[in-house]
């Protein structure tokens, strides 16, 4: 896993990526209630390394994911629950003089990164699809919540089947989010709106 790591030369301050091991523990399960599907899994992750010490390396945490979904006829939707708990977590204070402003948004940005910004984080996402015009235009849109950061991801999609191996795809991407959180930096660099064709042709692969 990357994290972003400092070297101070002087005046100079130099930012590179970092590698660090990840030790995962974690299991999943899926069924069936009724018409509804339910699924869910969860992580414990611990980072090697002296998490204390090395700022690029994230404290071990706690994360879980529960699904539910349901189908209705050519519409169907997923919901999900996430949340994550940090482990030894510590308030990171804003710097009381410029000289350890650096220092700082080296740690802000590795919190970020590793989504470590509160010691408990809750989030929700939705993915509601239709199928229409006989199963050959497709809309749906992931949207997904930070409750407790109020980050926002969307994702709309329109994918419209031309031909059998032909599809055309119009969609967007929009991050927003307060200052110093991950989507509140992406907002302005990752938002965009995006145009795909996509040809499929297997038979050119059988032998």
């Amino acid at each position: 896993m990357p994290g972003i790591f400092s070297i101070n030369s002087g005046e100079i301050t130099s930012i590179i990526p970092r590698a660090y091991r990840l030790t995962v523990f974690g299991g999943d399960f899926s069924t069936t209630i009724g018409a509804y599907g339910v699924r869910g899994e969860f992580a414990a992750r611990k980072p090697d390394g002296d998490y204390k010490a090395c700022t690029y390396i994230p404290n071990p945490d706690l994360q879980y994911i529960a699904g539910l979904d349901r189908e209705f006829g050519n519409f169907s939707i997923i919901f999900q629950d996430l949340g994550k708990y940090v482990y030894n977590f510590s308030t990171l204070n804003k710097p009381l003089i410029p000289e350890e402003t650096a220092d700082y948004k080296i740690a802000l940005w590795n919190r970020m990164l590793a989504s470590q910004l509160k010691k408990t984080t809750h989030s929700v996402s939705v993915r509601p699809a239709w199928t229409l015009l006989h199963e050959t235009l497709s809309c749906e849109i992931l949207g997904m919540y930070n409750v407790t950061t109020e980050e926002l991801y969307l994702k709309p999609k329109l994918t419209y089947d031309i031909a059998d191996d032909l599809s055309l795809t119009f969609g967007g991407m929009l991050y927003s989010g307060p200052d110093e959180t991950l989507f509140g930096m992406l907002d302005t660099s990752m938002s965009s709106i995006f145009t795909e064709i996509k040809i499929s042709n297997t038979a050119g692969l059988l032998l």
